[in-house]
């Protein structure tokens, strides 16, 4: 075999880490290419277009509508497929266009320091009708966002209908902020004088948040990047803060958070889980600061109408289209206020923005509004593609022509729709009752409820006969009959009077050995546990109740329930009464620590009246995991390594990762590989208390056949078992030779081939085992990417290698 030249290894490896970034950041066109709009109508075209892999210049938001790079042949294949196609621009435009909008931020813009200034004066010049607070503060730096109310009597929260605008969910999208604060300036200048204007003043309670992610607008306005996409958290939490592996495309892979994947409304199946991703949706629905504020002012105004600026695309954006196409229950309503938006603001060149529904499994701020708070959100993505930034002196024009879309909302809040107070009979008090049209009723939404300073209530609609249950806990629910008008507001205002509701108010687990329950007598419920569950009911309404019984049950894996029937006897109003006997449960060994058990509680009186209620309880349990290894091989040459030829005896460490005690561990090992003798198969770790780590007592003991090829790698298998049928199954690896860094391959050299496979791995074209992985990982920082390429070709090519 005739072996390549240095020249020619180089110039191989160097094309492969080309195809590899071009694969992360596919951004180059061609003079062929065209910058494409589709408009995607069926389930079928969009698996097709999916199965094409265009692509994309921008966010897949919606399956309707999407920006791609496309050939003059896929255009065709496209086009076959009946998708209708708009032609945006030539690739070569595009590329004009981003290089243009990577050049340096204008003055014209404003910074989080002006920003505030100017929110701050305003307040002071027009304090009759402008207001302006703080929310909450950003994640990592702590700056305070700002919340800027417009209304008369602005100091009071009045029964009015009250509108959202925020921008700048994403760093480099600083159109938005503008765009608010032309809004604010508008309003503010105009009132007493135009008649527009002041009518909405004084009869609406209009809300702005500008920026909603200080801190990553901050990367952008002080040149750290334009790019900057999400917040500012310090996410490996190394005190380094706005990493970044490139910064000349918001798809970088950067530290922080994208705060509009953050919102709790199918939060784990949108965005991704990679920290460095662009897309991370954070670790935990609001975790981040800057969401948990506008979850607290949206929960209290309970907005009719919002609108959330993006960049970029010309197109507004509305929920949802969720899994299987399912449109939400309100959309004929939202898609024709949608359509109304997107008619009224210009598009850079020519004709009107474009609208279609957003992605419904996604914890985008529109989809939790909506789903949540009953909320209608419209994401306006303002700029043509692919501009997040336009020239400061188009500020204004951009703004304005966005304005005359976003007042819209401030008409339409007037009607056709469905308005009114809910209030108990007797008292007159303003009641907080769910409102459901049942007509454009869905499960997958919360109910909407009125609010409890004044009871009132808000539903947009379109004109129509629709059926309205009011109903709240305690009272007798209400039935109405509605013909919502063409023109206007309906009224339907609404008595309810008092009645009877139970629920769960306490409960007490009982795992003390005496009675019918086994357990450690700690109050918690433990895995393999007989637990004594005693619940206590209250009756929250204004009757008395009689009779009560209930019935538990759960249909959680990890539980067997033996006794599911208890009696609760008479319940007056306001009172709570505990179950005359315990329910009783088993749970299962297997059950995880942590795991949350629901059960159900079925309650029922003596004139055959039901009530639901629910209660989830937390278990905890040991959890094993492996942790390490480490290999004596005295009877051998004594490196630490396992050989072949040599007996070694094996210590494995394991830690408790659990909330529970784990008692008297024992393991076994075993292996189906042929070039293995294991010795002594078992060994024992005692008790190991939480988040301990423990090695075993003896060793394992095994030899590795001489015959065996190195490198090789050995899978074992560890059965760990403990007090009460406690048992995990475990799995690892050990090395036999000495690996050399960057012999991916394992053939023992570290040649080209050991770079087209990391190369395939990070592509996900093959998976590496865990031995390759480590050599592959030659940075040692936990991902397989090109900096370890790069690494891999300068031991190649001899050369010490580089990174930042």
């Amino acid at each position: 075999m005739k072996i390549p030249s240095k020249d020619t290894i180089q110039f191989c490896c160097v094309f492969l880490i080309s195809i590899l970034m071009m694969a992360n950041l596919s951004l180059g066109t061609t003079e062929n290419t065209i910058l494409a709009r589709l408009f995607i109508q069926t389930e079928e075209q969009w698996q097709k277009v999916q199965a094409m892999k265009l692509e994309s210049v921008s966010e897949i938001i919606s399956p309707e509508i999407m920006d791609v790079l496309i050939t003059t042949s896929q255009m065709h294949e496209i086009e076959s497929m009946s998708i209708r196609i708009e032609v945006l621009m030539s690739g070569q435009e595009f590329n004009r266009a981003l290089k243009k909008s990577n050049a340096n931020l204008d003055p014209e813009f404003h910074t989080y320091e002006e920003m505030t200034t100017e929110l701050d004066s305003l307040a002071q010049v027009y304090p009759d009708i402008a207001k302006c607070d703080s929310i909450g503060h950003s994640t990592q730096k702590r700056r305070a966002i700002r919340a800027f109310k417009i209304s008369d009597n602005v100091q009071v929260e009045e029964d009015e209908p009250a509108v959202l605008y925020d921008g700048v969910h994403h760093a480099c999208e600083v159109m938005g902020l503008e765009i608010c604060m032309y809004m604010i300036n508008h309003l503010l200048k105009n009132y007493g004088t135009d008649l527009l204007v002041t009518y909405w003043v004084d009869n609406t309670e209009i809300w702005f948040v500008p920026l909603m992610n200080p801190d990553g607008h901050s990367a952008v306005t002080s040149g750290i990047s334009l790019n900057w996409r999400k917040n500012g958290r310090d996410t490996n939490e190394n005190s380094i803060l706005y990493e970044y592996e490139c910064n000349d495309w918001y798809t970088c892979r950067t530290e922080g958070v994208d705060i509009n994947r953050n919102y709790d409304f199918n939060w784990a199946t949108g965005g991704s889980g990679d920290p460095w991703g662009y897309l991370y949706r954070g670790p935990a629905p609001f975790s981040e600061s800057e969401n948990q504020a506008l979850r607290n002012l949206a929960a209290e105004q309970r907005f009719i109408f919002s609108i959330s600026y993006h960049s970029y695309g010309e197109i507004v954006f509305y929920p949802w289209n969720r899994g299987g196409g399912t449109p939400a229950p309100d959309d004929a309503l939202i898609s024709s206020v949608a359509a109304h938006i997107a008619s009224l603001i210009p598009r850079e060149y020519g004709g009107t923005y474009d609208y279609g529904k957003n992605g419904g499994m996604v914890g985008y701020s529109a989809n939790w509004l909506y789903g949540i708070l009953g909320t209608i959100d419209f994401m306006i993505e303002v700029n043509p593609s692919p501009i997040f930034i336009p020239s400061g002196s188009r500020i204004e024009e951009i703004a304005q022509r966005n304005m005359t879309g976003a007042v819209s909302l401030l008409d339409r809040i007037r009607g056709p729709g469905l308005t009114g107070h809910i209030t108990e009979v007797e008292t007159e008090r303003p009641l907080s009752a769910t409102i459901k049209i049942l007509e454009i009723y869905a499960p997958e939404i919360q109910p909407r409820t009125s609010e409890p300073q004044y009871g009132r209530f808000y539903r947009m609609l379109l004109p129509g006969q629709y059926t309205v249950e009011v109903s709240r806990g305690g009272y007798v629910s209400q039935v109405h009959n509605v013909t919502v008008a063409n023109n206007g507001l309906t009224t339907l205002d609404v008595t309810l009077s008092p009645d009877i509701h139970i629920a769960i108010s306490n409960f007490t687990i009982d795992d003390d050995n005496a009675g019918n329950s086994h357990g450690n007598s700690d109050g918690v419920i433990n895995y393999g546990e007989q637990i004594e569950l005693t619940i206590e009911l209250i009756n929250t309404g204004t009757l008395s109740a009689s009779g009560m019984t209930g019935i538990l049950s759960s249909d959680d894996e990890h539980v067997t329930i033996i006794d599911s029937l208890s009696d609760f006897g008479d319940i007056s109003e306001g009172d709570g009464v505990v179950a005359e006997d315990a329910f009783e449960f088993v749970v299962s060994t297997e059950i995880p620590h942590g795991h949350v058990i629901t059960f159900h509680l079925s309650i029922t009186d003596n004139l055959d009246r039901s009530w639901t209620d629910t209660c989830a309880l937390q278990a905890t349990a040991p959890e094993l995991e492996y942790f390490s290894y480490t290999i004596n091989d005295r009877s051998g040459d004594g490196d630490g390594l396992t050989d072949p030829g040599e007996h070694v005896e094996l210590f494995v460490a394991l830690r408790n990762s659990g909330g529970q005690e784990a008692e008297t561990v024992s393991a076994v090992l075993n292996s189906n590989d042929l070039y293995v003798i294991i010795e002594t198969q078992s060994t024992v770790y005692g008790n190991m208390p939480p988040d301990s780590l423990t090695t075993s007592v003896t060793p394992f003991e095994f030899s590795v056949v001489p015959e065996c090829l190195v490198p090789y790698s050995i899978q074992f298998q560890l059965e760990i078992a403990g007090a009460r049928n406690y048992a995990r199954s475990r799995t690892f690896t050990i090395a036999v030779g000495e690996v050399a860094a960057g012999d991916v391959n394992l053939d023992g050299s570290i040649n080209i081939l050991d770079v087209i496979l990391t190369v395939n791995a990070i592509l996900r074209f093959v998976e590496l085992n865990a031995l390759q992985f480590s050599t592959a990982d030659l940075n040692n920082d936990g991902v397989i990417n090109v900096l370890d390429v790069v690494q891999i070709v300068n031991v190649i090519l001899g050369s010490s290698p580089q990174f930042e």
